[in-house]
C-alpha cells in the first residue's frame, strides 16, 4: 500500500510539472501573438477587418475609413453643440411663471386675475422682476355685468417656497405677485393686483 500511494504522489507531481512547463512555454507565444497583431501589415489589417461583421467593423478604430473618422467626428460635434444648446432654452422655460387666483388690492376695483403667465428675467435675493409685459385674462366688472378680457401685467415677484404638486417630479416654486394690470393705455391706467405663480426654475 505504501509503495503504491508513493507512485500515485509522484505521478501527481509530474503531472503538475509538466502542466506548469506548458503554462510557461505558452506566456511568450501570447506575448508575441499579440505584438504581431500590433505590428500588423496594412494588408493584414484589411483581411482581418473584411472577416468582421459591418456592425462590429464600424466599432473598431483601425478599421474605420477615413471618411468614417471624419463622419464620427462631426456627429461628436454636432451633440456637444446640441448638448451646449439644451441648457439656454431649458433656462427660459424655467423662467416662464403660471400666473392665477389674482385679487385687487384696494376697495372698490372690480377686476380679478383668472390666469396669466409672464417672464422672470433678474433677481435680488427673494425678489424677482417681470421682463416685458405678461398676460393674464382677467374678469372686470361692467355696466352690463362681469366680462372675460386680456390683460396686461408687469411688476414683481416674491419667492416663498417650493411645493410638491400632484404627479410632478420636482418641485414647483411658489411666489406671490404684485402687478398693475391694464386693457388698454399705458400701465399707469392699471389696477394693481396681487396673487400668485409657480414656476419650475432651479434655486
Amino acid at each position: 500500500m505504501v509503495p503504491a500511494l508513493q507512485g500515485s504522489t509522484a505521478s501527481y507531481r509530474y503531472t503538475a510539472l509538466l502542466f506548469v512547463c506548458l503554462t510557461i512555454l505558452a506566456l511568450p507565444k501570447t506575448a508575441a501573438a499579440q505584438s504581431g497583431s500590433d505590428k500588423e501589415t496594412p494588408a493584414e489589417r484589411r483581411q482581418s477587418c473584411a472577416s468582421l461583421r459591418e456592425e462590429r467593423r464600424r466599432q473598431i478604430d483601425r478599421c474605420k475609413t477615413q471618411e468614417e473618422r471624419d463622419a464620427d467626428a462631426q456627429e461628436k460635434r454636432r451633440k456637444e453643440e446640441a448638448e451646449r444648446e439644451r441648457p439656454s432654452r431649458t433656462s427660459f422655460l424655467r423662467r416662464l411663471h403660471l400666473d392665477g387666483l389674482w385679487i385687487p388690492t384696494s376697495t372698490g376695483a372690480g377686476q380679478y386675475g383668472v390666469i396669466g403667465t409672464h417672464l422672470d428675467v433678474g433677481s435680488i435675493g427673494r425678489l424677482h422682476f417681470f421682463g416685458p409685459p405678461g398676460l393674464m385674462l382677467v374678469t372686470e366688472q361692467t355696466e352690463d355685468g362681469w366680462r372675460l378680457r386680456p390683460a396686461f401685467t408687469w411688476g414683481i415677484s416674491v419667492f416663498i417656497g417650493g411645493v410638491q404638486l400632484p404627479g410632478a417630479k420636482d418641485k414647483a416654486q411658489l411666489y406671490f405677485n404684485f402687478a398693475k394690470t391694464w386693457t388698454a393705455g399705458n400701465m399707469q391706467t392699471g389696477r394693481d393686483l396681487a396673487g400668485l405663480s409657480l414656476s419650475w426654475k432651479k434655486r
